[in-house]
């Protein structure tokens, strides 16, 4: 991939990392005051991404179709078609971008931002979006006190600069979607994502 390429690509994966977020925010179990009238785990969170699906397999070229046999819960999906491909995709972009060597100008000049340069916000929506991946993919598997819950993370450990942009509740949903798996014994491990 060449150094255009990867940095329109870039352009690209951080505008649906953006719309993910948007869908986190919008889904109205998620709001304030609402997540403890419902089981977060009925919430079907992957229907909701399935209109951006599309875009992201076209973006990420990551096989992220799920195989027959594949586990069919809706953390699983979510991880599969929309988390890990982005994820994937933003950091192959940015392998590139960061070996583009820097532009020596003179003392007089001020030098040009560097490629794939993010806002605050494209930022911000990127921390977001891995603190989202996180307490979806690996904190439903960790044994307890190894590291701080996802109820711990929502409550006190999200930093400020993300406490307004992502639901707390939506931090909660990998790990409530987990437990109900749990309790119906399908197994899972951190080795099949």
């Amino acid at each position: 991939m060449d150094a255009a390429t990867a940095e329109e690509q870039a352009s690209h994966v951080v505008i649906l990392i953006q719309e993910c977020v948007s869908i986190l925010r919008s889904v109205k179990e998620f709001a304030p005051g609402q997540h403890s009238s419902i089981a977060l785990d009925t919430v079907e969170l992957s229907t909701k991404f399935e209109k951006i699906i599309p875009k992201i397999r076209q973006c990420s070229q990551v096989d992220n179709s799920l195989e027959t046999g594949d586990s069919p819960h809706a953390r699983i999906i979510v991880l599969k078609s929309v988390l890990w491909p982005l994820l994937t995709c933003l950091g192959r972009c940015y392998a590139v971008l960061d070996q583009i060597p820097r532009p020596q100008t003179g003392k007089q000049k001020k030098p040009p931002p560097p490629p794939g340069m993010l806002s605050i916000q494209n930022y911000t929506d990127i921390a977001v979006f891995i603190e989202f991946l996180v307490t979806c993919s690996i904190l439903p598997l960790v044994q307890q006190n190894v590291l701080p819950s996802a109820q711990d993370r929502a409550r006190c450990s999200l930093p400020k600069s993300l406490a307004g942009r992502i639901p707390r509740a939506s931090l909660l949903w990998g790990c409530a979607v987990q437990n109900t798996m749990s309790e119906r014994n399908i197994p899972e491990t951190i080795l099949e994502l």
